[in-house]
């Protein structure tokens, strides 16, 4: 007789073992709804890009942009008005870049303060 109580007793270790997966499955749906609802309520950061014309620079821009964050590239006047760069700039444009001139000479003077 000893063959029905292992059984009662197997079956129940599988209902509990069944439970405690469903409460998991439960409480990871509720986490993952809850990361999403906190994803969508984060505001968008304003983001600067110094450097955003140069090889790796214009990848954080375009990524920042595409992230939904209003993005601010720093560029120098030498920069602005080279025709190496002018596809660079317009892509900016394109995308909605707030383009912050920054003349050459205030910089120097900036840095020989210090």
């Amino acid at each position: 007789m000893p063959e029905p109580n292992y059984y009662i007793k197997d079956f129940t270790t599988l209902l509990f073992a069944r439970q405690v997966e469903l409460h998991f499955y439960l409480l990871l749906l509720i986490l993952i709804r809850s990361t999403f609802q906190m994803a969508a309520a984060v505001k968008p950061t304003n983001v600067l890009v110094i450097g955003g014309t140069g090889s790796v620079g214009k990848f954080i821009v375009e990524a920042s942009v595409k992230a939904g964050h209003p993005t601010f590239a720093l560029v120098r006047e030498s920069t602005m008005f080279n025709p190496a760069k002018s596809s660079i700039i317009q892509t900016f444009k394109n995308l909605g870049v707030n383009l912050l001139l920054v003349c050459s000479i205030l910089l120097f003077s900036i840095f020989d303060i210090f």
